[in-house]
């Protein structure tokens, strides 16, 4: 919260130096610290408990910490850090504040977890990739975000902020190794308390050879999530990656302009509460890989309601425009690895599940990889 001093009345040297001292007081209450790296309170938790093979290990930094490792599907397919304290009433607050360094590779999806006294709700968004590791991203999560289990399933549960009493950041279901910069969590009384306009996204040079690997790594990526029963993970990396390609500098016209359609029409939705933007996001891929493959794109009926209509098509234009481009084939070995890792075999079956729906999702997904 910004104070202007300028209408307080000049009375003294002295009033002026207590004014400032309780202004300061009053900006360090807008925010609560839930991290607090400093306290050596943090322990890592991995899939070993379930008999998973995955890792994690946590290092201070002067800026916060690194949390990193790596995740097997093998058994289990996650690692985590959680800090537990003294219940805090924060229920004059709005939400968090998430501050992490952009990713020099790939999109990552983390999941904040929030404990109360009753239950363990989670809220997921993804860390943008910076392709010079240079630059940092901020989330803001209300409490409404917080509507998910990570085990089991809570129909219509909330998180009571008036008895918040531990954190934990989780990696889940995205094989390979991570590493991810935290560099602050804390409770804000309103997104005017963040210092920057958040979610903030990276804007870079991309050729569309760029947005085409970009695009099936996600997709890879997001299979995963949704078919472990995570859609909001899922979501959260398509959000990421569409809103990095509208922003960018470089690509097809065509290919933005659906890059605009597509994030303006899933804005109203939470992508912790509500599929609609992963399934827009997705038709919103298969259009563009289409153009860029020189075929026709999925039909609208590959979709459900919420990713219908003429938009896609619409936004795209003259697909003749969008240079063809040829897959790396960092997507389709991604998706192999899921494949073999779910369901035993090279069956294209979890691709037919993406969007955990595979009467629509069947032609799409298969397009998208070639198969």
């Amino acid at each position: 919260t910004m104070h202007n001093g300028a209408f307080i009345p000049w009375r003294s040297s002295t009033f002026l130096i207590f004014l400032s001292a309780c202004l300061c007081s009053t900006v360090r209450s807008d925010k609560v610290d839930l991290a607090d790296w400093s306290s050596n309170s943090w322990s890592v938790t991995v899939d070993g408990v379930m008999g998973g093979k995955s890792s994690g290990r946590l290092e201070k930094t002067t800026s916060g910490v690194v949390f990193s490792g790596s995740i097997s599907l093998d058994g289990g397919g996650f690692s985590s850090i959680r800090r537990s304290f003294s219940a805090k009433n924060l229920a004059s607050y709005a939400g968090l504040w998430v501050e992490v360094d952009m990713m020099i590779t790939q999109t990552v999806g983390v999941t904040i977890q929030l404990e109360d006294s009753n239950t363990r709700l989670a809220a997921a968004f993804a860390v943008p990739q910076d392709k010079q590791g240079t630059m940092t991203s901020s989330v803001f999560l209300p409490w409404s975000s917080f509507a998910k289990q990570i085990r089991g399933r809570c129909n219509n549960c909330n998180i009571d902020p008036s008895a918040i009493d531990a954190v934990a950041v989780y990696i889940l279901y995205q094989p390979g190794p991570f590493a991810v910069t935290l560099r602050n969590i804390y409770a804000v009384q309103s997104t005017a308390d963040i210092p920057v306009v958040t979610p903030v996204i990276p804007i870079m040079a991309m050729t569309d050879s760029d947005v085409r690997d970009m695009i099936e790594t996600s997709i890879a990526r997001g299979t995963i999530a949704w078919n472990k029963g995570q859609p909001e993970i899922c979501g959260a990396i398509y959000d990421c990656t569409m809103w990095t390609i509208r922003k960018a500098s470089g690509p097809a016209e065509g290919v933005q302009s659906v890059a605009v359609a597509a994030t303006d029409m899933a804005k109203p939705f939470d992508v912790n509460l509500n599929e609609a933007p992963a399934w827009i996001y997705r038709r919103g891929f298969d259009t563009i890989l289409s153009a860029y493959n020189g075929v026709a794109p999925p039909r609208e009926s590959n979709y459900p309601a919420e990713a219908a209509g003429t938009w896609a098509v619409l936004a795209m234009g003259r697909a003749e425009a969008v240079p063809r481009t040829n897959s790396t084939g960092a997507g389709m070995a991604a998706s192999t690895s899921a494949e073999i890792s779910i369901s035993g075999s090279t069956s294209t079956a979890p691709h037919t599940q993406l969007l955990g729906m595979g009467v629509y999702a069947l032609a799409a997904c298969a397009w998208a990889f070639g198969v």
